[in-house]
């Protein structure tokens, strides 16, 4: 199975260290540059995933759930306005593949 973004970054932090370490470096100063290659190679690269079309769609149908209770509506009805709100949403989705 292919390594996350996380452990792709963490064993090449781990590379600069062995490398440092390796070139007379102390441990103190190897792990400070590790760890600072880990973090700038987090930032650059791990960053979260945009949300799939399908999640916003959940996040719209929470919202519209929430929005509906607050107004004062039911339980039953608002959670049949979400349910509509999600598959209206979920219909316009591009299909994937």
């Amino acid at each position: 199975q292919e390594p996350t973004c996380e452990e792709r970054c963490e064993a090449h932090a781990n590379e600069v260290y062995e490398e440092c370490i390796a070139n007379g470096g102390s441990e103190d100063a190897c792990r400070q540059r590790a760890a600072t290659v880990l973090d700038q190679c987090l930032q650059e690269n791990c960053q979260p995933q945009e949300p799939t079309c399908e999640e916003r769609c959940h996040e719209e149908a929470v919202s519209a759930y929430e929005a509906c209770i607050a107004r004062g509506g039911s339980e039953r009805r608002c959670r049949r306005y979400a349910g509509e709100i999600y598959d209206e949403c979920v219909s316009a989705c591009p299909r994937e593949g």
